[in-house]
């Protein structure tokens, strides 16, 4: 059994920052009553950083929920949370499995952070579970509803918070877009695939050796194009030869992976010092 706080508006959220996935926890998080001054928004891969700096000014002794973010395997804060108590884990990565099976963690792989959160604070409204969906249907690359690779896009042309604001009350269930989304969604998408086409023409494709003589065929662009998903998604489309697309963002200091043919990307990844997400 999960630890639970004893009133949700004195509690803190640390979630992922810059991703829908994050939006989507702090949503489910204000819906059950929590409050915005305590929602805290981190990078991948720097959460030992904010419990390091941030994390006794910002949160101090609340009970805490981690949701769609966590701790690598060398971290020391779990342990320390631990003894701590008054918190909970809500993450799907896989780089966050060496979490399971600690009572105050629950780690998930087949869905979302959005879900898990939803899950937790125990909100069944049609609402909640349709705007979950949707960001499952993206986060997790599964592709289904051409309405999430839409909201993702919309995330990363407004930015969280004003994600947050525009569908913390909104029914999705009932509208996703208003009219005048809509037709900022038409521009806004005009000009993001336009943009996209024209870096899938720089593509180059390399073959790398890794680990104990494997061989990927990695597809990669240097870019700093922030609908990382769907770029990779066609860059796997429009070179059906690749194991690997790669995404190269010399601005964020990150490489982004993502597979279509069966690669375990974090393990390539880890292979070069990386995989922290």
């Amino acid at each position: 059994m999960l630890p639970r706080p004893e009133k949700i508006e004195d509690c803190a959220l640390v979630t992922h920052m810059g991703c829908m996935d994050g939006s989507g926890s702090a949503i489910m998080f204000l819906r059950a009553g929590g409050k915005r001054e305590n929602v805290h928004y981190v990078a991948a891969g720097m959460t030992d950083r904010f419990m390091k700096k941030d994390f006794d000014r910002e949160v101090g002794s609340r009970f805490v929920i981690f949701g769609d973010i966590g701790f690598g395997p060398d971290s020391r804060y779990p342990d320390e949370l631990e003894k701590r108590g008054s918190v909970v884990l809500l993450d799907h990565h896989k780089t966050v499995q060496h979490l399971s099976g600690r009572h105050w963690c629950d780690i998930r792989m087949d869905v979302c952070g959005t879900e898990l959160v939803r899950q937790y604070l125990g909100l069944e409204d049609a609402s909640s579970k349709a705007l979950a969906a949707l960001i499952m249907d993206h986060d997790l690359w599964l592709r289904k509803d051409p309405m999430s690779e839409r909201l993702a896009s919309f995330t990363v042309f407004a930015g969280q918070d004003v994600f947050v604001d525009r569908f913390l009350e909104r029914d999705v269930s009932e509208r996703v877009f208003t009219k005048s989304e809509e037709e900022m969604m038409k521009i806004v998408e005009h000009r993001r695939d336009g943009i996209i086409d024209q870096l899938l023409k720089k593509t180059q494709i390399r073959d790398i050796l890794w680990g104990d003589g494997k061989m990927a065929r990695v597809g990669y662009v240097i870019s700093a194009e922030m609908n990382t998903s769907l770029f990779l998604d066609r860059m796997c489309s429009a070179h059906t030869d690749i194991d690997i697309a790669c995404q190269v963002n010399v601005e964020r200091n990150s490489v982004s992976l993502r597979s279509r043919s069966g690669y375990d990307v974090s393990e390539f990844a880890a292979e070069f010092g990386g995989g922290g997400h």
